[in-house]
C-alpha cells in the first residue's frame, strides 16, 4: 500500500501513475510526470484503498526521479551490453582469405618447381598474402585497443594473421643471411 506522510490536504495521487506525492511538486516522484496543481474541488477523490498495490520500482535510471514500471511506454536502454568490435571481426575474417592466400601461394610455389611458371606471378600471390596478413594484424590491433566493445574476435584475429606471418618472415630472413 501507498502510505501517506502527511496529511491528505498536503498530498494528492498522480493522474499517470497513481503514485502518492506533494501537493506542491510540480514533477511526479514516481513517474517525473509535470503536475498541474488543482483545487481541492478539482482533485478525485482517489482513496489508498483503490490502489491495492503501490508502483514496483524496476532498476533505477540515472534520472533523479525513481521509475516505475508502467509510467512510460519509451525504455532507454543505458547498460547496454558492449557489442563485438567490427574491426576485431574484419581481422579474424582477413585471416581466413590471408590462409586461403597462403595456401594457394604454397600449392603454386609446388608446381613452379615441377613446371615452368612465371616467378612473378608465384611472387605477385606472395606478396598479396603477406600484405593481407600485415591488413590483418594492423585491425587486430586496432580491435584490441577499442573502449566498450568485446575483443575476442579482435585477438582471435591478431594470433591468426601475427602466426602465420612469423614462419613468412623467418623464411625471408634466412633466404636474405644466405643469399650471396
Amino acid at each position: 500500500m501507498v502510505e501517506s506522510t502527511g496529511s491528505s490536504s498536503d498530498t494528492f495521487y498522480c493522474h499517470n501513475c497513481g503514485g502518492l506525492i506533494n501537493r506542491n511538486s510540480a514533477f511526479c516522484t514516481w513517474c517525473g510526470v509535470q503536475m498541474h496543481p488543482a483545487s481541492p474541488a478539482q482533485t478525485p477523490s482517489v482513496q489508498p484503498s483503490s490502489f491495492p498495490v503501490e508502483p514496483v520500482k524496476v532498476a533505477p535510471q540515472p534520472q533523479s526521479a525513481p521509475t516505475t514500471l508502467y509510467p512510460s511506454p519509451v525504455v532507454i536502454a543505458t547498460d547496454a551490453p558492449p557489442r563485438h568490435s567490427g574491426i576485431g571481426i574484419a581481422s579474424c575474417i582477413i585471416a581466413c582469405v590471408s590462409f586461403v592466400a597462403l595456401c594457394a601461394t604454397t600449392v603454386t610455389c609446388i608446381i613452379s618447381v615441377d613446371q615452368d611458371l612465371d616467378p612473378a606471378g608465384v611472387g605477385a600471390l606472395a606478396l598479396l598474402s603477406i600484405g593481407l596478413l600485415l591488413v590483418g594484424i594492423s585491425t587486430g590491433i586496432i580491435g584490441v585497443v577499442q573502449s566498450n566493445r568485446k575483443k575476442l574476435f579482435a585477438i582471435l584475429g591478431l594470433v591468426s594473421n601475427t602466426l602465420m606471418l612469423l614462419p613468412i618472415a623467418i623464411v625471408l630472413i634466412i633466404g636474405l643471411l644466405v643469399a650471396p
